[in-house]
């Protein structure tokens, strides 16, 4: 079950294990510290397909506006 929740999503560019990783560290040690965001306290989502025949992921972290 998907909760109802407002998510950043970021696409993943390149090789798909290591865009995945990269992508994930940047979320976490970069983007959600220096963001208005905090993270909702819920579920990631991964979600892979392919796009014009290569493998790509969006990464979905579920958010909620930070209280200064």
């Amino acid at each position: 079950m998907v909760i109802l929740s407002y998510y950043a999503v970021f696409r993943t560019l390149g090789p798909i294990t290591e865009s995945v990783q990269k992508t994930w560290d940047y979320i976490y040690s970069i983007w959600l510290i220096e963001s208005e965001y905090e993270h909702a306290g819920t579920h990631d989502i991964e979600y892979y397909y392919y796009n014009q025949g290569e493998l790509t992921a969006d990464l979905y972290v579920p958010v909620v506006p930070r209280i200064f």
